[in-house]
């Protein structure tokens, strides 16, 4: 039984009118540590290897990327990726530090505590330094994400052939001219802009929308393809050939009202935030790694670009 258990055991068993006096005739040491053993074991958590963390949670992408690809990182824990691209230091802290987490949790609801912990959090400079430093790599590396989703969520954006071009379909649109709220590439790819961290594809003079029979379709122009992929793209797509975004570090983040399921326009209070990434670009992927063509998200001044407003193809 140590110091402290042993004063604990002592003042139960007192009664209570000599509790007070025992509390006032501890050392003033002994009340000092007992009271920061109870508030938080932040204090005493083992140190966090920051820079492990990092190259763990983006790694270099596998394959041989022709021209643009090339030493691109993959991005394989988007809540990391998400707080280093929103600046969120806490959200950052608590990823990678389970005592954090633990804090976080227990002191979920509690406004006070949680203040306590942010400040505290802000106040580490080992932590701010590791958390600024590896916002500044990512502004110079080009990272990657499967363009079929994560975890369970499965994209499957279909590959179409319209008005002599094919385009690959990011969404359904239920107004026109709201790029933000229906290209949604990363990390999921709902067909409508759901509130969270998301990367979106709608910035780029690719984009367009385009009326069907059934419903408007959403997503990036594909008119430069060349004429070999063009020959084989509806047999290999996407079992033999597969898609992966690639962008370069962080972008802005907007907030964006988006159309709900109703397609009605959200209220302020509930903005998405969305990053429109530096030089997007999206690969065709063979099945030995290579990057067969990359389509940068800037057409050539060469192809004509379609207006985004709705047309009929």
């Amino acid at each position: 039984m140590n110091v402290i258990t042993g004063l604990k055991a002592r003042f139960h068993r007192r009664p209570r009118r000599n509790r007070t006096w025992l509390l006032m005739a501890l050392p003033a040491g002994i009340l000092t540590s007992a009271l920061l053993c109870s508030s938080s074991v932040l204090a005493d958590r083992p140190p966090v290897d920051y820079d492990a963390s990092f190259s763990k949670s983006f790694p270099p992408s596998a394959g041989t990327a022709t021209g643009s690809a090339g030493g691109a990182h993959a991005i394989k824990d988007w809540p990391l990726y998400a707080a280093l691209a929103t600046g969120d230091v806490v959200a950052y802290a608590a990823r990678l530090d389970p005592a954090v987490a633990s804090e976080m949790e227990q002191s979920k609801g509690r406004l006070y505590q949680t203040q306590q912990l942010e400040n505290r959090l802000k106040a580490d400079r080992r932590l701010i330094t590791a958390f600024e430093g590896q916002r500044q790599r990512l502004k110079s590396m080009v990272v990657t994400t499967q363009a079929s989703g994560v975890a369970t969520d499965s994209c499957a954006h279909q590959l179409v052939y319209v008005s002599n071009e094919f385009r690959l379909v990011l969404g359904k649109s239920s107004e026109a001219g709201d790029p933000l709220s229906h290209a949604t590439i990363a990390p999921s790819c709902p067909q409508r802009l759901e509130p969270g961290f998301q990367i979106t594809g709608g910035r780029s003079s690719r984009f367009t929308c385009w009326a069907t029979d059934y419903a408007t379709l959403c997503g990036w122009r594909l008119p430069d393809m060349p004429v070999a992929l063009k020959a084989t793209i509806e047999t290999t797509y996407p079992n033999q050939v597969t898609l992966q975004w690639r962008w370069r570090g962080l972008g802005a983040v907007v907030r964006t009202r988006y159309i709900d399921g109703s397609g009605n326009r959200v209220a302020a209070n509930a903005r998405a935030s969305v990053t429109p990434p530096v030089d997007l670009g999206l690969d065709f992927v063979g099945e030995n790694g290579q990057v067969l063509w990359s389509a940068p998200a800037a057409l050539s001044s060469a192809v004509p670009v379609r207006d985004r407003r709705l047309s009929r193809d």
